[in-house]
């Protein structure tokens, strides 16, 4: 399940800085992963709101030379 996907990405060392987007339609799981997640979103997702995302998360894929 996510959250045992999420815990585990949590405790692996190299995978630290990995950005994590939750994404559920449950509002309950989704306050309970809230501080192991980066990033939380509730479905049903818009367009507008993976926009803004991608717009916030630029910077630091760029910073992490991701992106090009």
């Amino acid at each position: 399940s996510g959250d045992k996907v999420l815990a585990f990405i949590r405790k692996e060392v190299h995978l630290e800085k990995i950005i994590v987007v939750l994404t559920t339609f449950a509002s309950l799981l989704a306050d309970n992963l809230r501080e192991q997640s980066d990033y939380v979103l509730l479905k049903p997702v818009s367009f507008s709101q993976l926009r803004d995302l991608g717009l916030r998360l630029r910077p630091t894929i760029e910073g992490q030379g991701r992106l090009r």
